[in-house]
């Protein structure tokens, strides 16, 4: 939950560009998706066995390539900061997690590792554990911000993280990140 995935690096581009309070909302998003799957996961974890694993690749494919999307439009993308560049939403942070294939398998592997405890406070946990880890990113993020608003440094910055952010998703579709 603390490692570089396509949440935290997310939330690292964006607190980045956009500063830690204007990602607030969008950090929600990501954080109502933890709580939604993991629930669902820790209710039905027992009868998702075999058809978890046929929609894991496919959850792995479209996701990889929607994080390799978002990489390849930060790169791109070079608006000067107050042209029509506008702060991500809680919808794009739900959009963002609910595409994610990295958490449906890091929270199943997490309550077959905790098979004598309760579910539904494993997954609480979780999600507390994920959240702290989009905030710690966000603060990362944060720190650079002030370059960010000189618009010398955004156009590097945006390669920067946009090739971070295509690395993480070819890792994740390519398969390498479920072994």
């Amino acid at each position: 939950m603390l490692s570089p995935g396509p949440a935290n690096l997310v939330c690292l581009v964006l607190a980045s560009r956009y500063g830690l309070r204007q990602t607030a909302w969008f950090q929600m998003g990501i954080v109502l998706i933890y709580a939604l799957v993991g629930f669902a996961l820790a209710v039905t974890a027992t009868q998702l066995g075999s058809v978890f694993q046929n929609a894991a690749v496919f959850l792995q494919v479209a996701g990889g390539a929607f994080i390799v999307y978002l990489g390849v439009r930060f790169m791109v993308s070079s608006p000067k900061l107050g042209e029509s560049d506008s702060a991500p939403t809680f919808k794009s942070g739900v959009l963002l997690q609910m595409l994610n294939p990295k958490y449906p398998p890091v929270v199943l592997a997490i309550l077959a590792a905790r098979s004598e405890s309760n579910n539904l406070a494993t997954v609480g946990v979780v999600v507390s554990v994920g959240a702290l880890g989009l905030i710690t990113y966000a603060c990362v993020g944060s720190l650079v911000y002030r370059w960010t608003l000189d618009d010398r440094y955004l156009r590097w910055f945006n390669i920067a993280f946009g090739c971070l952010l295509c690395a993480v998703g070819v890792w994740m579709a390519s398969g390498v990140a479920g072994r």
